[in-house]
């Protein structure tokens, strides 16, 4: 068995993002697919402002703990804030992180640039509608930002009732991912492992800055663009996303067999 796989999910969304993944290659990898809280099934949808990302990511630190080997990141979107945590705690548990369109917003505001700052406005705004305005009117705001406008109303009326109950969630996460992170707190995490980014052929301007800062901050990172997608390729295009994610993923498994003693680095 190969080293296990943790994916972790995005805003919106549920473990459940992953399971195809984790079918697909349970032949000969454990992919851990959780649901971080808030998204569980019997999950509180109320809002906690004193939630932090240490806290959201502590039940995943703790599986990893119990595993007591390195294992292989995988993060949509809000997801790769999370991971960026369990790194922070974990650094030696981590072997390879391979994140899709991550949003890091804390890395907007650290950048030092002002058009970075202009960036972050706008997702302050958007997570002020998300929390300001009906349910309905917040998420449907959320989901065409991220995807395309139009989205929403594209969606059956229950998927839609069902998206609009996480709303205080949603607007937890950001409160997680920037208002209650410390300034700078991401710019000190020692990764030296590899780093896949991938993003889709519309991804867009706040997403890919997001990408390109992370980049700057590991240089032995690279980032690889995917046909015909939006920020919410995993789910539209799970097979694709898969396959980058695995390709990137046995690229390590390689390295790591035929380059022991290599520093990863310079991957």
């Amino acid at each position: 068995m190969f080293n296990p796989i943790v994916a972790i999910h995005g805003s919106a969304s549920s473990g459940g993002l992953w399971n195809k993944l984790k079918d697909e290659y349970a032949s000969d990898r454990k992919v851990l697919t959780p649901a971080l809280s808030g998204y569980g099934k019997h999950d509180s949808r109320r809002l906690n402002l004193h939630s932090t990302l240490r806290s959201r990511a502590e039940p995943i630190i703790e599986s990893i703990r119990e595993m007591n080997e390195q294992v292989d990141l995988v993060a949509h979107s809000f997801g790769a804030s999370v991971a960026m945590q369990i790194v922070r705690v974990l650094p030696k548990h981590i072997r390879s992180m391979t994140f899709y369109e991550p949003v890091i917003p804390a890395l907007l505001r650290d950048s030092g640039k002002v058009a970075d700052i202009e960036l972050l406005g706008d997702l302050v705004a958007l997570s002020e509608i998300v929390k300001g305005t009906a349910s309905n009117v917040g998420m449907e705001t959320f989901i065409n930002f991220w995807s395309s406008p139009g989205t929403w109303e594209g969606l059956d009326t229950r998927t839609q009732a069902k998206l609009s109950e996480l709303s205080p969630i949603v607007y937890q996460d950001f409160v997680e991912a920037y208002l209650n992170l410390a300034p700078n707190a991401l710019n000190r995490i020692g990764y030296a492992g590899p780093l896949k980014i991938l993003v889709g052929e519309n991804v867009n301007t706040h997403a890919l800055r997001m990408a390109r800062i992370l980049m700057q901050h590991y240089p032995q990172s690279s980032i690889h663009s995917l046909q015909d997608m939006g920020h919410m390729g995993p789910l539209t295009h799970p097979d694709e996303v898969h396959t980058q994610i695995m390709h990137h993923i046995r690229e390590v498994d390689w390295l790591l067999s035929n380059r022991k003693g290599t520093h990863l680095a310079r991957y």
